[in-house]
């Protein structure tokens, strides 16, 4: 976030986080600068390539999609996946402040790549919590959830009643001489923490729900279903993963969780078939 900010201050012009994505490698960006190209996609490709129906994801409480990224690319080639940013996560936008208005917000960028399901989704913590309730709009506008993923979500806040503090405070200490960066992040976490403590999961009607759960999760449920079982009352499959909350995205541990996931997904498609 720090290098978009850095080009808008120095060059003048409004870059999405996502430009990251489509120019990777010096070259592309400079040419990406030298013609003024704003970004403005509704989603993120983390994998393009497949002919399955796409996965669409999203990212924990500071809203980038870049940490889903091994988890995409593992699972396999023939799975398309696209990451779904959080409103606000660009310095031009405000973010939302319930999760409400996020699956509002989201579902008109899943609708514009894929206008009709089944819909496949997956959601990293505080993002399950907003996949959920995209999951459960979608039904009710009449359209089908092929698999709502949770990935070591609770439906409720963690046990650690000052996590997002000491993620604040973390980036802080890393970015403090980055003021303005900073104080995005901030606004960011700031806006997900209050959404998330206001939400209020309603009863699942989507009834394809696979919760990937470590051993280690945060949060004030040790039964299993980490307090899941009591809205979803049919149609949940739970799968144990190695790794931590913190951990379960990055190696060693990304690989076994892609590996899971990819079989749950298989699964599905072939009922659906």
């Amino acid at each position: 976030m720090y290098l978009v900010a850095e080009i808008e201050r120095q060059f003048g012009l409004t870059f999405s986080v996502d430009v990251l994505f489509e120019a990777p490698t010096l070259e592309q960006l400079a040419a990406k600068i030298s013609t003024g190209g704003v970004s403005t996609g509704a989603y993120v490709t983390l994998v393009n390539e497949g002919t399955k129906p796409p996965l669409f994801c999203v990212s924990g409480t500071g809203g980038h999609v870049f940490r889903l990224r091994p988890f995409a690319v593992h699972l396999e080639t023939d799975q398309p996946v696209y990451g779904l940013h959080f409103p606000g996560i660009d310095s031009h936008e405000q973010p939302c402040e319930s999760v409400e208005d996020v699956a509002i917000d989201m579902i008109e960028k899943i609708r514009s790549k894929q206008p009709y399901g089944p819909y496949y989704l997956a959601g990293y913590s505080y993002g399950g919590l907003v996949c959920y309730e995209i999951a459960q709009r979608l039904t009710k506008a009449g359209e089908s959830i092929g698999l709502l993923v949770l990935l070591d979500t609770s439906p409720h806040l963690p046990i650690v009643a000052d996590y997002n503090e000491k993620l604040l405070a973390m980036i802080k200490a890393e970015q403090e001489e980055e003021v303005f960066v900073f104080a995005h992040l901030r606004k960011i976490l700031e806006a997900n923490e209050n959404a998330e403590r206001r939400y209020s999961p309603p009863l699942d009607i989507c009834g394809k729900v696979a919760l990937f759960r470590t051993d280690q999760s945060h949060t004030v449920h040790n039964s299993p279903t980490l307090g899941w079982d009591r809205l979803v009352p049919s149609g949940l499959a739970v799968y144990p993963i190695e790794g931590t909350h913190d951990t379960m995205l990055e190696d060693p541990y990304v690989k076994g969780l892609s590996e899971k996931l990819r079989m749950a997904l298989s699964k599905e498609l072939k009922c659906v078939i």
